[in-house]
């Protein structure tokens, strides 16, 4: 309201940062957080979340990032085709390194939707999955809610409060995070094909089962049994597509590096990562953030230059890698929208112009710089580890270092 009342008057600064990431910037915190507090034991307080402590928070700081296995739920569903009902929802869990374990609910189609609801209380997972749940399982379970007069609010939130849909990034479950592995999937991979059954073929040599899905009265009435099956394999393959493709344990690390909360950086966009070192670094140096523009793409960007090469067969090839090269051309000629300037001394083939670093340090290179040192740290710690465990872990801290540095050039 503000902010529509004085844009007339005056030039606005990051006055567009949604609410979460304000909070995040302003104490300073990360993925991992150190909080101070007392534990509260009141059943009146305690009965209002599925957690395993409530909290009373007197304080709250950024803590040292450490390992986390998250607990994973994922769901499938198998409804009548003439009459919709549903008829089971089968639901996987893996939680740390054991076996995934499973929960078939079948029987009268409204006793099957609170069971599903109990179960993800009872179980309490930090993710929400399943293949394409954001298109089809989660507003289907939502739509046969309605009509069994049970209303369309899905309470699955830790504090018990129903997922909500957001445009961009799907549907938010407070205290847990939906992940669509249909989703993730494609953005990792980009498949020919996104059928459940191409992806878990191609990456895990792993096939569905055989039932005629678009004849499903048909296979429920000549064996539940055998459907009960698919269905439990459906639920488990999003888990097992998860991990064969780290996508969790990459965005954990990505998390980190970005400090901001896992649910943000695995549904969001990379600009966000970004914006959430980019900002802090800006706001110590009392740097002005403007509102964001969006605009409609006309030209595109002319990416780096690629030589044709001979074909044929060549003798004493020598192969040079050029170490971080973008991150590296922006840290040598001190490239950043704050040292831009016609007086400036480094001058880019396009015309533009920068201030050397003598003069002014630019906000860019001083966040690479940085960057660059955590990554060499990491891969230190990486070589230097006691165990596997540890190696691992090091690694792919390193690895979501160097993304998210090689995604500066683009988000620019």
């Amino acid at each position: 309201d503000y902010k529509k009342r004085y844009q007339n008057r005056f030039k606005i600064l990051a006055a567009d940062i949604p609410f979460i990431q304000r909070f995040f910037y302003d104490l300073n915190l990360g993925s991992s957080l150190k909080v101070k507090g007392e534990i509260v034991t009141e059943a009146a307080v305690t009965q209002n979340y599925t957690t395993d402590l409530v909290v009373d928070v007197k304080d709250i700081k950024f803590g040292h990032s450490f390992k986390t296995d998250l607990k994973i739920l994922s769901f499938d569903l198998e409804n009548s085709i003439s009459t919709g009902r549903i008829l089971c929802i089968c639901c996987a869990i893996r939680e740390g390194i054991d076996d995934i374990s499973f929960k078939v609910l079948r029987g009268v189609e409204s006793d099957i939707l609170m069971e599903f609801i109990r179960l993800v209380k009872a179980e309490d997972p930090d993710i929400l999955t399943g293949y394409n749940i954001d298109n089809y399982d989660i507003p289907y379970i939502r739509k046969r809610m309605a009509l069994n007069g049970m209303g369309d609010s899905l309470e699955l939130g830790r504090n018990l409060s129903p997922v909500t849909e957001d445009k961009f990034m799907g549907w938010n479950c407070k205290g847990r995070v939906i992940v669509d592995a249909w989703w993730q999937v494609k953005k990792e991979k980009r498949p020919k094909r996104e059928s459940l059954s191409y992806v878990s073929t191609k990456f895990l040599d792993v096939h569905k089962l055989d039932v005629d899905s678009s004849r499903m009265d048909e296979e429920w009435e000549r064996d539940s049994e055998k459907v009960i099956e698919y269905c439990k394999r459906d639920a488990e393959l999003p888990i097992l597509l998860m991990e064969k493709l780290g996508i969790i344990q990459k965005h954990i690390d990505l998390s980190q590096v970005s400090r901001l909360p896992f649910g943000d950086v695995i549904k969001g966009r990379t600009s966000t990562l970004i914006d959430s070192l980019l900002i802090r670094e800006a706001e110590k140096k009392n740097v002005g953030i403007p509102l964001s523009i969006h605009q409609s793409k006309k030209d595109s960007i002319t990416g780096g230059y690629v030589h044709t090469l001979q074909a044929g067969l060549h003798h004493w090839v020598c192969v040079l890698d050029f170490k971080s090269m973008y991150p590296s051309i922006i840290i040598a000629n001190n490239i950043c929208f704050s040292t831009k300037s016609k007086e400036g001394d480094v001058s880019a083939p396009n015309g533009a112009q920068f201030l050397s670093k003598e003069r002014k340090e630019g906000i860019l290179p001083n966040i690479l710089k940085k960057l660059m040192h955590d990554r060499e740290l990491a891969k230190e710690k990486s070589r230097e580890a006691k165990d596997e465990d540890e190696q691992r872990y090091y690694e792919g801290f390193q690895q979501a270092i160097k993304v998210l540095m090689n995604a500066f050039y683009g988000v620019f």
